[in-house]
């Protein structure tokens, strides 16, 4: 399928900067809020007609915007019906800042809109008018849950305003898919989405190399799809899919046999134990790599007996104890991955979920097997592969939302043409951030995360701990149990209760811990008492690589004006830094925290720290993505030479 984005590169990217920066200042806040304004009028004015009338006029307008006959004033019309119905069926009728978000998007921007402020139904009505157009309409969700809940729950909504809608979740089978992919909006997530055009793609090269392929390419017979045309893509929490986990490519593989490959694996792993790190092998913390050093390639050269012949060449030696090596050295037991049912199964660390589904590829997962004694599974051969960069630069149009967007305007501007539309709050935030606390180590970073727990807790306010892994939440539930305090934890290895959990977690006194998944997607709602009290009060115990994580769980507080409050409380200690500023500065930063003004000084350049490393990562990011098209171009050069 042909893109329909152009990548600019050196000189040229900096004229597409400029021509975004001067769109961008082209784009009314103020003019947008005033059409919104004007459509939530309009829309009162539609109460008086029956049911069927109002179907009747939104037939009407879909049949125009079919015919490609709209214009502002149809679109306006259209919004304004389209809110009526609402009001109708959902018993909402939408805010201006609603359908504010909602005209953005439909013009192609990306909106940036606070938790709590409505972004489910904002998305419902721009997918409407936008599916009138006669072409499929995806809109992209955190996961299955999610994508099921949305659809079902605003099913009546979009079949009154004539659109179908269904989901895809990934347990589905193929004729399910076909019969959801058929409708005019379809509620998934990018991985279902991706890996069924990955696997129409497949399809379609094998049968075209078939005897049948060419007869049906001689009788002008196409292949069937399963995925129709990637025509338009709304999605949901668009700095994550756009960005954060843009370029982890999705992977249709096939399990082979290599019984060489287990080998050379369990017996590597022996190796790497007695090594040395610095004396056999350097280790890079911030890049995640190994290198080894003349002494320890003189060692392994010791141990090549033991590996199958395939195995015995220097380069392919060095391979696998590289890949045992990163294994021992970066890959962590409730961390990276957590063992189910006598299998690795991988967590995303920035959700904090589990994803059964994948695994890691060049022998590292069969690596991790062995760390742990496993059985090792079938390596993988890859049949196809895409980033999520590429793929979602294939749909005609774009648009999406998230709360958090900081710092990556350029990137998306770049990468996919997007601007982002800041979308005002209806009702003001009271939330109350504290002063951040910065101490000395982790032992001192949890003992005042269990003051500040115990103290908020007196005041029989709920409170949510944010921690990073598994290992720190079941540490942290053990502390506070030693105080005589009960607390619920949430993670990826209780996933399964985790409605339940944040059902009671804005509840009188509920003291919750949890991982990144109390972040995107979770709505904890609190009592009109509880709100008096003060509300809920968040603690996050580190900073992330990005910035946008650490405010996704800032906005479970102070949600749609109610009250709340944040307090951070850092180490020295922490991964952040630890893995990213310079070496030989640990020493002397405990030392300033000794002095006057040092915990300001260390707090800021913690911030400083994250700020470089978020915007080397965005910068990576479209380099790893020009890299991807020089591949291609590369590839398909030499395919036609």
């Amino acid at each position: 399928m042909k893109e329909k984005k152009i990548l600019y590169k050196d000189f040229d990217s900096l004229s597409h900067s400029l021509k975004g920066t001067l769109k961008r200042l082209k784009i009314s806040s103020k003019k947008l809020h005033e059409e919104a304004n004007k459509i939530y009028e309009d829309s009162l004015e539609w109460s008086s007609l029956s049911d069927g009338q109002l179907s009747e006029k939104l037939l009407i307008q879909k049949g125009k915007f079919l015919r490609k006959k709209e214009n502002d004033a149809q679109l306006h019309l259209s919004f304004s019906l389209i809110c009526e119905l609402s009001s109708r069926v959902l018993q909402k009728r939408p805010y201006s800042v609603q359908i504010m978000g909602a005209l953005a998007m439909f013009r192609g921007n990306i909106i940036e809109m606070s938790t709590g402020e409505g972004k489910t139904l904002t998305a419902s009505l721009a997918v409407i008018v936008l599916s009138w157009r006669g072409k499929p309409c995806h809109l992209i969700t955190s996961n299955d849950y999610l994508a099921k809940r949305d659809a079902l729950l605003l099913q009546e909504l979009y079949e009154k305003a004539h659109v179908s809608v269904g989901y895809i979740t990934g347990e589905m089978k193929d004729e399910e898919r076909k019969l959801n992919y058929a409708k005019n909006v379809l509620y998934a997530t990018s991985g279902d989405i991706l890996a069924d055009h990955l696997k129409d793609n497949l399809k379609v090269e094998y049968e075209e190399d078939s005897t049948k392929g060419l007869i049906d390419k001689l009788l002008n017979k196409q292949v069937a799809r399963l995925v129709p045309p990637l025509a338009t893509v709304i999605i949901d929490e668009a700095d994550s899919v756009l960005a954060d986990e843009a370029i982890t490519p999705l992977i249709i593989s096939m399990q082979v046999e290599d019984e060489d490959l287990s080998t050379a694996t369990k017996e590597a792993y022996k190796i790497v134990q007695t090594m040395q790190v610095k004396e056999h092998y350097i280790k890079n913390s911030i890049y995640h790599t190994i290198e080894l050093t003349p002494k320890g390639l003189e060692y392994i050269n010791r141990f090549k007996e033991r590996f199958p012949l395939s195995w015995k060449v220097e380069y392919r030696l060095k391979y696998i104890i590289r890949q045992a090596l990163l294994a021992k050295e970066f890959y962590h037991l409730h961390k990276q991955y957590v063992i189910q049912d006598e299998k690795i199964v991988i967590v995303d660390e920035k959700t904090g979920r589990l994803m059964p589904s994948r695994s890691w590829s060049g022998g590292l997962h069969q690596a991790v097997e062995a760390k742990e004694g496993l059985e090792l599974t079938k390596p993988t051969k890859t049949n196809i592969k895409m980033s999520f960069q590429r793929f979602f630069r294939l749909y005609g149009t774009i648009c999406g939302m998230s709360g958090t967007l900081q710092n990556i305007s350029k990137e998306l501007w770049q990468i996919y043409h997007l601007h982002i539309i800041k979308i005002p709050q209806r009702v003001p935030k009271k939330i109350e951030i504290f002063e951040d606390i910065m101490v000395a180590n982790k032992d001192e970073k949890w003992h005042r995360v269990c003051e500040e727990v115990v103290s908020i807790h007196q005041t029989k306010r709920p409170v949510l701990a944010g921690v990073r892994t598994i290992l720190e939440a079941d540490a942290l539930e053990k502390k506070l149990q030693s105080r005589g305090l009960e607390s619920r934890v949430l993670h990826a290895l209780n996933h399964e209760e985790e409605a339940n959990i944040v059902a009671n977690a804005g509840e009188i006194g509920a003291i919750t811990i949890a991982t990144n998944m109390a972040g995107r997607g979770t709505d904890i709602h609190i009592s009109d008492e509880c709100n008096e009290l003060g509300g809920l009060h968040v603690v996050v115990t580190e900073r992330n690589e990005s910035r946008r994580v650490d405010l996704q769980l800032f906005g479970r507080a102070g949600r749609q004006g109610q009250n709340g409050s944040v307090r951070t409380i850092l180490s020295i200690e922490d991964e952040l830094l630890e893995r990213y500023m310079p070496k030989g500065l640990k020493p002397y930063l405990q030392t300033l925290l000794q002095r006057r003004l040092g915990q300001r000084f260390i707090i800021n350049f913690y911030v400083l720290m994250q700020h470089l490393v978020e915007k080397n990562m965005s910068k990576k990011r479209i380099e790893n993505l020009i890299k991807e098209y020089d591949f291609l171009k590369n590839i398909s050069f030499t395919k036609n030479k």
